[in-house]
């Protein structure tokens, strides 16, 4: 019994913890990533011989993308042979967060962790419910 109750307590804070994220966001006003900067994130996650590609283009991926995302396929003018495609992302709105959608990878930069600052810091949301924002995945591992 005691077990049962532990565990509905954690389920009850789980929830309770999501609503009070969303709700701190929605209050704050929220700093948004912009389509140029969910770009840039992107490329930010790159080796810099791809990013130096010639061609850079950014394809909008024809799937529905997963609400608070943008979605997008980075392709370049590569040699005969080799890939033109660098790869499918999904760049959360919200936290800057950068996922090789393709794989469902959770990407890294310092780029990232710099705009993450930056957008905790203007939407005043505590950095627990920033880290709880940013463990949402647009695609299923």
């Amino acid at each position: 019994m005691r077990t049962m109750r532990r565990g509905i307590a954690l389920t009850l804070a789980g929830l309770l913890a999501g609503v009070t994220t969303a709700g701190a966001w929605r209050q704050s006003g929220g700093a948004r990533v912009s389509k140029r900067e969910a770009h840039d994130l992107a490329l930010s996650t790159l080796l810099p011989r791809a990013r130096s590609s010639p061609g850079i283009q950014f394809d909008t991926v024809l799937t529905e993308p997963p609400r608070g995302f943008y979605t997008f396929e980075i392709v370049a003018d590569t040699p005969p042979g080799t890939s033109f495609n660098l790869g499918f992302f999904a760049v959360n709105e919200r936290t800057g967060d950068v996922w090789d959608w393709s794989a469902c990878i959770h990407l890294s930069s310092p780029e990232i962790v710099r705009v993450q600052r930056r957008l905790r810091r203007e939407s005043g949301v505590s950095a627990r419910a920033f880290r709880t924002l940013s463990n949402v995945a647009p695609c299923q591992p």
